[in-house]
């Protein structure tokens, strides 16, 4: 993809420009390529927060921890990242839902006796 002549005249440019340039150069690239990738892909085009905004989604709904995800994106405390993306737990609420009814209806299959949920094993 690159030659060696490229390489060679971006660490020239890279080491003779201030660091607010280099900024600016890398998110040049940054969102060239992404252009690119737009492009060649046939997506919609999405900007960077929504792209970190799909990327914690999908983190949450893949079961990462919430503490996890919330280092990941830089937040301060873990209550940010909850707040914020609540409506990616509402899966997580569902499953989990689910998941209760499954144990009490096992366990109701296996009480005989008729006590109550607090005797079960």
């Amino acid at each position: 993809m690159f030659s060696f002549f490229n390489i060679f005249v971006y660490y020239i440019i890279y080491f003779t420009i201030t660091i607010l340039q280099r900024l600016k150069l890398i998110i040049f690239i940054y969102i060239r390529n992404i252009r690119k990738i737009v492009k060649k892909y046939n997506l919609d085009p999405i900007c960077f927060h929504e792209l970190r905004h799909t990327c914690a989604s999908l983190l949450i709904n893949s079961g990462i921890d919430p503490k996890t995800v919330s280092k990941r994106l830089g937040h301060a405390d873990v209550s940010i990242t909850i707040e914020i993306y609540t409506h990616s737990f509402e899966a997580s609420k569902i499953a989990c839902a689910n998941k209760f009814d499954e144990i009490m209806a096992s366990k109701m299959l296996k009480n005989t006796h008729g006590t109550n949920y607090r005797h079960f094993q």
